[in-house]
């Protein structure tokens, strides 16, 4: 369900999202002084990162992942009951 959200909101309701957070991102670095040459191999991590389909990859990931532990720990505390017949 989050991967269909993030799919939606990366297309449809912000697709310029990944270029909105380099923005952002270079002021910030700007703003700290790092040399332009640095900030070039940042800048195009933050876009590969901010992209549609790492968007819907990562909460695939992430919805497995916290989900399978998530019932784990509840699987430890509730027992079922054994039907005696």
């Amino acid at each position: 369900m989050v991967s269909l959200y993030s799919l939606f909101y990366c297309t449809v309701i912000n697709p310029d999202l990944g270029e909105l957070m380099a923005k952002e991102t270079e002021k910030s670095l700007l703003q700290s002084g790092m040399p332009l040459e640095a900030m070039a191999g940042k800048l195009d991590k933050v876009r590969q990162e901010f992209s549609t389909s790492r968007q819907v990859i990562q909460s695939l990931i992430g919805q497995t992942f916290v989900g399978s532990i998530a019932s784990l720990i509840i699987g430890i505390f509730i027992k079922t009951k054994k039907n005696s017949i």
